[in-house]
């Protein structure tokens, strides 16, 4: 199973490489904070499809569980990194800083996989167009009431993983993708 699911996100990265070789020049609107979303529509599923949630930067969606030398090729080199022994999973934990966004991922043999993605400033939006500071009412017309709540975070799930909001005041203040790795790797 975890062979079929490596083949469906490498189909879904040459896709994605694609869309990140068009003619369209890449661009970056990190130093200028805005609510505008960083691709061109945003998505809407119907509440029936439960494809697992994907971040999409620079005009490639990636999905959680990616290995980073796809993501690298697709995002090109990031801000910064950071390295720090693993707590979870043999090996070292690599963090990724891009305009906007920290990747943290884990090890898996020789690899590195992401693990997190956590949304830094306003600058970047979810595949439905929610960013920090979104309203809550504007994340459930995305997402549906389907979540459960644990304090000011809601989360949704979807196959192998799960998109938080921290909600304060109404107002988006961290957004967060995880990987199941239990489900993912099983």
């Amino acid at each position: 199973m975890k062979y079929v699911i490596l083949l469906i996100f490498a189909l879904l990265a040459a896709c994605a490489n694609e869309v990140a070789e068009s003619d369209e020049p890449v661009t970056s609107n990190a130093s200028v904070p805005t609510a505008t979303p960083a691709y061109e529509q945003p998505v809407t599923l119907p509440d029936e499809v439960l494809l697992p949630f994907s971040f999409a930067m620079r005009g490639a969606s990636i999905p959680m569980g990616l290995d980073m030398t796809t993501v690298l090729e697709l995002l090109g080199e990031p801000i910064q990194t950071f390295e720090t022994p693993s707590c979870a999973f043999d090996g070292t934990d690599v963090v990724f800083l891009f305009p906007g966004v920290q990747i943290h991922t884990i090890p898996m043999g020789d690899e590195n996989f992401i693990h997190t993605i956590n949304f830094r400033d306003d600058t970047v939006t979810t595949l439905e167009g929610i960013f920090i500071g979104s309203t809550l009412e504007d994340v459930l017309a995305a997402y549906s009431d389907d979540y459960t709540r644990d304090f000011d975070m809601i989360s949704f799930t979807r196959g192998y993983t799960k998109l938080s909001f921290i909600i304060i005041d109404d107002l988006v203040a961290s957004i967060l993708y995880e990987l199941d790795v239990e489900l993912f790797w099983g």
